[in-house]
């Protein structure tokens, strides 16, 4: 019932990955916004469409599919994703349990503190990640017509402009 809730009132925020070949369902992250600093047990219950913290309620991938870095891949797609898409949003925060922390912690996201939400037996630790940090959040960018005396003609090209020098790994990664 709660997950039906957060897909039709936060659809934009659930993604679900699929097998290639058979086209199953392998894995989701869902996701609502709030308008809190931390996930209460409210933000767990209800979207808030113009909220700044995005907070990610599930990240799920099926028994046979586990252990081969699809959750991470997933999550840290998810990142960036949002990062760029979605400008308002400050940080995105997590519930985990003590043994996924690791795991978070290789996709950014750092620890914060001890949850007071309760959900079943176990104790639930949040985390979260600044995108304001992130880099790059969102470029500046020119097409440029390269080896053209036309435009629309010659070699299209993108011109990303900085406020900062980067590396070349980087520089070749965008």
């Amino acid at each position: 019932e709660t997950l039906q809730s957060r897909k039709t009132n936060a659809g934009e925020f659930y993604w679900a990955v699929f097998e290639e070949k058979s086209n199953d369902l392998i894995g989701h992250i869902n996701a609502t916004l709030t308008n809190k600093n931390i996930i209460s047990h409210d933000s767990t219950k209800e979207h808030c469409h113009g909220g700044k913290l995005l907070c990610i309620h599930s990240v799920a991938v099926l028994p046979n599919h586990r252990r081969q870095g699809i959750a991470t891949l997933m999550v840290k797609s998810y990142v960036r994703v949002i990062s760029l898409l979605c400008p308002k949003i400050n940080k995105i925060s997590l519930l985990t349990k003590a043994h996924n922390i690791s795991m978070y912690n290789k996709c950014g996201f750092e620890y914060l503190h001890k949850s007071d939400v309760k959900i079943g037996k176990d104790d639930w630790h949040e985390m979260g990640i600044d995108l304001s940090k992130t880099e790059p959040r969102c470029l500046n960018w020119l097409l440029v017509d390269a080896f053209a005396e036309q435009p629309f003609r010659g070699n299209p090209a993108a011109v990303f402009l900085t406020d900062k020098e980067h590396s070349s790994d980087w520089m070749q990664n965008v």
